[in-house]
């Protein structure tokens, strides 16, 4: 397993996701599996930085990759705000932009690129396991 932790700000999304590619890239992963769980990761991420810590409190999150049985395994922690990511909505995609609820295209994204979701909130942190099967 791989771990990175950082400060969830946007300043350092760019270190995960190079993290993310490196890891994949040493797994023998194609392209199109890099560039499907960078957007996972990165939509993951932003949604982090921009809601699971209030405006005056800085947090970590912990992104752990693994590869095991023919799956890719990521799980990501934070000590943010309980956010259960399975508890969203799919959003109305037929709908217009104008017509359309402000949010979850982002997680209906993430739901759609990864074959499996899994979420816990123990010892006051929100625990989202993602798994691909390649």
């Amino acid at each position: 397993m791989s771990k990175l932790r950082k400060i969830a700000v946007l300043e350092n999304l760019e270190h995960y996701l190079n993290f993310t590619k490196d890891f994949l890239i040493h797994e023998d992963c194609n392209k199109d599996v890099i560039g499907d769980l960078s957007l996972v990761i990165e939509e993951l991420l932003v949604n982090i930085i921009s809601y699971s810590y209030p405006s005056n409190q800085k947090g970590y999150a912990d992104l752990e990759l693994s590869k095991i049985d023919g799956k890719i395994i990521i799980c990501v922690i934070d000590k943010g705000i309980p956010f259960n990511i399975l508890n969203i909505k799919k959003p109305d995609l037929s709908a217009s932009i104008e017509e359309r609820s402000i949010g979850g295209v982002g997680i209906h994204l993430i739901k759609s690129y990864v074959d499996d979701i899994h979420y816990i909130r123990q010892d006051d942190e929100n625990i989202v396991t993602l798994i691909k099967i390649l």
